[in-house]
């Protein structure tokens, strides 16, 4: 829909998809350098930056650096509750878990975020998608996502933020 009227321009970012993972540690500030590189790179002037899941972190980085071409940043499936914190216990879990069974544990995470409901061909689809990902790429985002102040960072994007989220997992409200 977007194409019709607008130049749309999406980002594979590193270690993800067909892009390179050479890089020791994958890090919000990393990927949103990678983001800024692209938007100078095509010659960018006045952009919207859109990001699902980790994405929606990796735009609010990539949006101080950007100042004066970003005119909104747009959270999909994220940032549902900004003052959440991921509890030490659950995350050290998780990423033994992962460190164990990378494929297993990310197949049965994935699984986990979507309605009983859902169309399984696409759920499986995308879980075996994320679980095939390099397993160093996606424990290193995970620790970086772990300690990302989304509230800061939503402040300090210095432009109108948006969240999209599913019924699932709505957007909170402060208050």
């Amino acid at each position: 829909m977007f194409a019709r009227s607008h130049r749309v321009v999406a980002i594979d970012l590193a270690g993800h998809g067909t892009s390179g993972d050479s890089r020791e540690r994958f890090t919000i500030a990393a990927f949103a350098a990678d983001v800024a590189a692209v938007v100078a790179k095509e010659k960018l002037e006045r952009i919207v930056l859109i990001g699902h899941s980790m994405g929606g972190p990796v735009v609010l980085a990539a949006a101080p650096p950007l100042a004066g071409k970003v005119a909104l940043v747009v959270g999909v499936d994220n940032m549902q509750n900004v003052e959440q914190q991921w509890p030490e216990e659950q995350f050290r879990q998780m990423r033994e878990a992962m460190a164990r069974d990378f494929k297993a544990t990310t197949d049965g995470f994935v699984r986990s975020m979507f309605p009983k409901d859902a169309d399984q061909k696409l759920v499986a689809s995308i879980a075996a998608d994320m679980a095939a990902a390099p397993p160093r790429v996606a424990i290193s985002a995970i620790e970086e996502l772990r300690t990302f102040d989304e509230a800061q960072a939503i402040a300090a994007a210095g432009v109108p933020v948006v969240c999209i989220n599913a019924t699932m997992w709505p957007t909170r409200r402060g208050g």
